[in-house]
């Protein structure tokens, strides 16, 4: 196997990037493992391995990352600080709108009028789904917040339909202002 390049003066840089352009895809995976030293991603994209064979390049030729810079950029870095999964909203329920059976006590209310807390259940394909109201047309559903219960009915049953429709509660009556 050969060495893996560490240092390109600008002229030998120059005529790399050059080649490039006229590489087989084979002949820049070649390369790839040349400059960075392990077999490249799967990918079988031209354009992205000349486009990351290119910063490569530039990175040998002007010296990358200082280490002091890398040194602050762990620093600053705490993984514990970063945020790998979306917020959960907890609220606690106020009361549970079942809504697999139309005859329940709030099946009469649409879903904007529901008090903050209530939690809207439905049965779909043997599954219990469980929406929170947690605001003027703000609901949690699975942790993650939504302005509306079409865009939850959609993640639900994987096409366009109704939030209200789906979950059996009537329509938000419309505001007519030219009566």
């Amino acid at each position: 196997m050969s060495q893996t390049i560490t240092k390109l003066t600008p002229e030998e840089g120059a005529a790399r990037i050059a080649a490039l352009q006229d590489m087989k895809v084979r002949e820049l995976r070649r390369e790839w493992v040349l400059l960075f030293g392990n077999q490249p991603y799967t990918t079988r994209n031209r354009q992205f391995l000349i486009k990351r064979l290119t910063w490569r390049i530039n990175t040998l030729i002007n010296g990358g990352i200082s280490e002091r810079a890398m040194k602050r950029a762990h620093e600053i870095a705490d993984e514990t600080l970063i945020r790998l999964k979306p917020r959960r909203f907890n609220v606690k329920p106020m009361e549970v709108v079942d809504t697999s059976h139309p005859e329940n006590n709030h099946a009469n209310t649409p879903a904007t009028n529901l008090p903050v807390g209530t939690i809207i259940r439905r049965l779909y394909k043997g599954k219990y789904h469980e929406v929170t109201v947690i605001g003027k047309n703000m609901f949690a559903y699975d942790g993650v917040k939504y302005d509306n219960l079409t865009a939850i009915a959609w993640k639900i049953c994987g096409y366009a339909k109704s939030g209200n429709y789906f979950f059996n509660l009537p329509m938000t009556p419309r505001n007519d202002d030219n009566k």
